[in-house]
């Protein structure tokens, strides 16, 4: 079986049977694109949320600590 890509490419040669080659391709990359469906929204990935004094004691001294 064809992708879906080749088998859009080959009804729009029939369909432009005047565009060659890598016109053919182009014209139809564009219209290709433009009949995907829209990117969804990119939600930003969620990780552990830490107290801050929990960011203190698992990450490094503060500048007084390392002084002492």
């Amino acid at each position: 079986m064809a992708s879906a890509w080749l088998e859009f490419l080959a009804k729009f040669r029939k369909s432009h049977p005047k565009l060659k080659g890598k016109e053919v391709m182009k014209a139809a990359a564009v219209e290709y694109k433009k009949k995907k469906k829209p990117a969804k929204e990119e939600k930003p990935k969620k990780g552990k949320k830490m107290a801050p004094k929990a960011k203190e004691a698992k990450g490094k001294k503060s500048k007084d600590e390392a002084e002492e």
